[in-house]
């Protein structure tokens, strides 16, 4: 068993203080997996269809949350974070400043 970063603190992945997951470069991978899975999710769907209800065995193997984040900034008309960090990152710091979005 592989101790979280912080013995006070749970794992992410399955609520336990001491567990199986995959270390924490793994689990970001999960995170960034997850994410894009839900960007793609939005752009093939269509945000309309944003899910509202989460059956358990859909979610199995996904971060809820990061496939949320990616379904939401793909409706909202923003790059994919995971496959445009920088694009995203400008993206976000002109709408924070008040500017026009870049093109590129």
């Amino acid at each position: 068993m592989t101790p979280t970063q912080d013995p006070s603190h749970f794992c992410p992945g399955c609520s336990a203080r001491f567990c199986q997951c995959s270390t924490a470069d793994g689990y970001d991978d999960h995170l960034d997996a997850s994410y894009a899975d839900g960007y793609d999710a939005c752009v093939v769907d269509g945000f309309e269809n944003r899910p509202t209800r989460f059956p358990p065995a859909l979610w199995r193997g996904v971060d809820v949350a990061a496939w949320l984040g990616g379904f939401d900034d793909a409706g909202a008309g923003l790059p994919c974070a995971v496959r445009s960090p920088e694009r995203y990152t400008a993206v976000l710091q002109a709408l924070g400043a008040g500017g026009d979005t870049p093109s590129r």
